[in-house]
């Protein structure tokens, strides 16, 4: 646990840096946020939400408001580009990277959206590789443990915002 809070970094410590998101992971756990739904501070110090855990195809749906959220906080963060993973076999994936590189190009953000089959492998291969020197947005304990810097987004929104989440220990 404790590894994994030495890599959390500050919210605005993404400045000029690559980062690649967690793309279903950091969306839907900021949707949990703005429905006021419960969002969980763990014991390895990071923001989590139960909707995650269940399936993600029903949930995908409409998490416009979350992309703009997560889209305006970055937008602020200075990021040198962004990279939204997301997984190919949740329904309409495709069409949702198609939908955030159109709103990457209206926030002036450079960056990509894309779909892969192994999400969590790339991001763990891309995050630990210290020439990368790239942080990993997730809340996923699996892919925290392999990578070596996480952002994590919705906890810098409650802070923003002044949330308060439930706390697990």
């Amino acid at each position: 646990m404790v590894s994994r809070i030495r890599k959390k970094i500050a919210c605005d410590g993404i400045r000029n840096r690559d980062l690649h998101l967690d793309g279903y992971n950091v969306l839907l756990s900021v949707d949990s946020l703005l429905k006021n739904e419960p969002l969980w501070f763990c014991d390895d110090g990071y923001i989590r939400d139960t909707r995650y855990y269940f399936s993600k195809t029903s949930q995908a749906e409409d998490i416009e408001e979350a992309l703009d959220s997560v889209l305006e906080f970055l937008s602020e963060a200075s990021p040198k580009s962004i990279t939204f993973l997301l997984d190919s076999q949740i329904s309409r994936s495709g069409e949702l990277a198609s939908f955030i590189r159109r709103k990457l190009e209206e926030y002036g953000i450079r960056g990509e959206a894309r779909t892969s089959k192994t999400v969590d492998f790339d991001l763990k291969t891309e995050g630990g590789d210290p020439k990368k020197n790239l942080v990993v947005a997730t809340s996923d304990g699996i892919v925290i443990d392999s990578v070596l810097q996480v952002l994590d987004i919705p906890a810098c929104l409650m802070e923003k915002t002044g949330i308060e989440p439930i706390r697990l220990y």
